[in-house]
């Protein structure tokens, strides 16, 4: 009979413990919308196939070359990063995201900068907490030379539903 008492108090405690570490630790969700301005005349357009990169702000290791293609291409997002598309309505949603704090860059598919005046030191600077230097040679051209980009910092809230959104302006050119 002492026995029984003892395991069911034990039930109990890991009972709470599961609660609680669920409820410290429930995935949320983080949608947006990405638009762009095509010209002054025709004004707010969706940006199809905007791409919204999402990385832990903190990490043990850089990634692998091959984890950053894979990545940086949305073929798999290791374990902590997430990636998404843009849909034909601009719309975007990133599922079952681990509370925490990251770094989200957001890269126009629609509206190109000006790659004269512009300066991505900012970007490459974040970029090195994650990927080697050819990596960011490579993310820069394939993703950042023409593109528009967006970066933000955010934290995300157990089981929140965050909104992150941007509008990127008229294109360049």
């Amino acid at each position: 009979m002492k026995y029984k008492k003892e395991i069911i108090i034990s039930i109990i405690i890991l009972i709470i413990f599961s609660c609680i570490f669920y409820i410290f630790n429930r995935p949320a969700t983080i949608n947006g919308l990405i638009t762009w301005q095509y010209n002054d005349l025709i004004g707010t357009k969706p940006d199809v196939g905007a791409t919204v990169f999402l990385m832990p702000d903190k990490i043990d290791k850089k990634l692998s070359d091959d984890e950053a293609d894979s990545y940086f291409l949305g073929i798999e997002s290791p374990k902590g990063y997430y990636y998404a598309k843009t849909d034909g309505n601009g719309n975007y949603d990133i599922q079952d995201v681990a509370p925490g704090k990251y770094n989200v860059i957001i890269v126009s598919n629609s509206a190109k900068r000006n790659i004269i005046d512009d300066d991505n030191d900012y970007i490459r600077d974040k970029l090195s907490n994650y990927i080697s230097e050819n990596m960011i040679d490579y993310f820069d051209t394939s993703n950042l030379y023409v593109w528009k980009y967006e970066t933000k910092d955010i934290e995300v809230k157990p089981g929140s539903n965050l909104t992150v959104s941007h509008d990127f302006e008229n294109t360049y050119y």
